[in-house]
């Protein structure tokens, strides 16, 4: 028998909580909140959790396989400066 060592190098989840607010997932993103209901409405965002008329909740998990699987497909570009951008798009 080998001993073959294997690094599984897992990427950071940019999610890491369960659950976010829109304004979180803004920042995050550096994508602004008109931005994301506009991709919500073009079916191309995850669709938030409404657990009352006043809150609504987005999954971390669906929000981060969005960022792995669905974000590259938009070639989405944030308009901010490339010194103001999060380390997200570096």
């Amino acid at each position: 028998m080998t001993n073959e060592v294997t690094t599984n190098e897992e990427k950071k989840a940019l999610f890491e909580k369960p659950f976010y607010r829109i304004k979180e997932v803004s920042n995050l993103l550096s994508m602004g909140v008109s931005t994301i209901y506009l991709y919500q409405k073009m079916s191309q965002f995850p669709k938030p959790i409404v657990m009352s008329s006043r809150l609504s909740l987005y999954s971390g998990d669906s929000l981060n396989h969005w960022c792995e699987e669905v974000m590259p497909q938009l070639e989405f570009v944030s308009k901010q400066p490339e010194a103001d951008r999060t380390k997200f798009y570096n």
